[in-house]
C-alpha cells in the first residue's frame, strides 16, 4: 500500500471526499493522508504538513485555479534534497500558463 499526502484547497474538500478518496483507497488500495482524517489536533498545521511531505511516499497536489503553495514548496525541497520525484499533480480544470505559479509550471513541463 502506498501512502500519498493529498494537498488541496478547502473548497475542494467535497471532491476529495466523494471522488478522490474512494477512487484511490477503495478501488486501488492506496493509503491517503488527508488532513480532515489524519491530522490530530494539538500540533501546529505547518509541522503536520512538513511531516506528511517528509515521511509520505508521494505528494498528490490537487490543482484548480488556486494553489497549495506551502505544500508545493515542501515537496519541491524534498525532491531537491533527496533527488527523488515525489510529486503527483491532478489538474481539476484547465489553468493557463500565465495564471500558474512558475514553480508548478516548471515541474509540469519538466524544466526542473
Amino acid at each position: 500500500m502506498t501512502s500519498l499526502f493529498v494537498c488541496y484547497k478547502s473548497k475542494d474538500t467535497q471532491w476529495v471526499l466523494d471522488v478522490l478518496q474512494p477512487s484511490l483507497e477503495e478501488q486501488r488500495n492506496f493509503k491517503l493522508c488527508v488532513d480532515y482524517r489524519d491530522f490530530l489536533p494539538g500540533e501546529e498545521i505547518a509541522t503536520k504538513i512538513e511531516n506528511a511531505v517528509k515521511f509520505g511516499r508521494k505528494v498528490l497536489l490537487v490543482v484548480k485555479s488556486e494553489w497549495c503553495n506551502f505544500e508545493l514548496e515542501m515537496a519541491h525541497m524534498r525532491m531537491l534534497d533527496n533527488h527523488e520525484y515525489i510529486l503527483i499533480v491532478v489538474l481539476l480544470e484547465k489553468v493557463s500558463h500565465k495564471d500558474m505559479l512558475v514553480l508548478l509550471h516548471n515541474i509540469l513541463t519538466g524544466q526542473l
